[in-house]
C-alpha cells in the first residue's frame, strides 16, 4: 500500500469523477479485508454522470479542476501525503502568518 502513494494515488492522479476518495477507500478495504466496498459508493459518479445533466457537469468539474492549481491553495501536487514541504515555519511574514501562532 505505501507503494500505492507514490503511483495510483499520489495527489496530483486525484479527480472528484474518476479517481476519488471512494477508489482509494476501495482498494484499502481490500487490502485490509479481502472485500470491496459497496458498488453503490464506487458507482455514483458514474450514476451522476448518466442523468440529462451528467455530461454538463463532467465538463464544469473538468473546467475546475484544469483551472485550479496547487498554487491556487498552497499545495504541491507531486508531493504524495505525508511528504514535508519545501517551505519552512520560519517563512512567516505578515502576509503569510503562522496556522496557529505560538502560545505566550
Amino acid at each position: 500500500m505505501n507503494g500505492m502513494s507514490l503511483t495510483t494515488f499520489k495527489g496530483s492522479r486525484y479527480h472528484l469523477l474518476d479517481h476519488n476518495c471512494n477508489n482509494f477507500s476501495n482498494e484499502m478495504a481490500q487490502f485490509l479485508t479481502g472485500k470491496s466496498i459497496p458498488s453503490y459508493i464506487t458507482d455514483l459518479p458514474a450514476e451522476i454522470l448518466a442523468t440529462p445533466l451528467g455530461p454538463q457537469l463532467r465538463m464544469m468539474f473538468d473546467q475546475v479542476a484544469n483551472s485550479v492549481t496547487a498554487s491556487h491553495v498552497g499545495l504541491d501536487p507531486s508531493r504524495t501525503f505525508g511528504e514535508s514541504s519545501a517551505s519552512s515555519t520560519d517563512d512567516q511574514s505578515p502576509t503569510n502568518p503562522p496556522a496557529h501562532p505560538p502560545p505566550d
